[in-house]
């Protein structure tokens, strides 16, 4: 494949971006000139050591926090200063599974009502609602008859890592960030889960 050709396939990129935070006496970069791009159906890994600004930049990717500079484009798009209306609708096709599944959760919500609280999701009808729950708990390994009534505590550290991804799939997403989505697992669940992900680009075209 071509140069031209796979840079025509990028759903999206971070072009040049910096993030300057102020700090007493100046600035603190935390990412500095950064350029990315994500190509439809593929998985871009982003390693570095803690505090090298990999969670800053899923941040900005996600528009969840301002550039100092830099683009970021989405097919093709601008999207670095979107708001509103088009902003929400870049949330719906770009999702993200955060560190740590735990605090994701609200503790006082079962799965089930985790779940139906997803963006939009509120719009389906009650049956449509139910059979996209159960579709998207199957899709990460889970029996939504096990699951749904469960609450946080109830489920193990790789179980809430793939409600949180569930979660995702409920806005029919193109692209999922994963923020250091398997940190906090143990070695055996880290595998699981990096399965789950995988399995997800292969069955369903997502870009990682």
């Amino acid at each position: 494949m071509s140069e031209s050709t796979q840079s025509a396939e990028a759903v999206l990129t971070a072009s040049h971006v910096t993030k300057q935070f102020r700090i007493a006496g100046g600035h603190l970069t935390a990412v500095d000139d950064v350029s990315v791009e994500f190509h439809k159906g593929k998985v871009l890994a982003v390693v570095g050591e803690s505090g090298s600004g990999k969670s800053t930049l899923a941040r900005m990717l996600l528009r969840l926090m301002p550039v100092t500079s830099g683009t970021i484009t989405y097919q093709g798009r601008d999207v670095t200063h979107i708001k509103g209306t088009e902003l929400r609708s870049y949330w719906r096709d770009v999702q993200a599974v955060f560190q740590d599944p735990f605090s994701s959760f609200n503790q006082f919500f079962t799965v089930g009502h985790t779940l139906r609280r997803g963006m939009g999701a509120e719009k389906l009808q009650d049956e449509t609602l139910d059979q996209l729950i159960e579709t998207c708990l199957g899709y990460v390994g889970l029996k939504p008859g096990d699951a749904v009534n469960k609450y946080p505590h109830q489920l193990s550290g790789g179980q809430r890592q793939r409600v949180m991804i569930a979660r995702a799939l409920m806005m029919n997403p193109k692209v999922l960030l994963a923020d250091e989505a398997t940190s906090m697992l143990d070695a055996s669940l880290r595998v699981s889960a990096l399965n789950v992900m995988q399995d997800l680009r292969e069955n369903l075209g997502l870009t990682v």
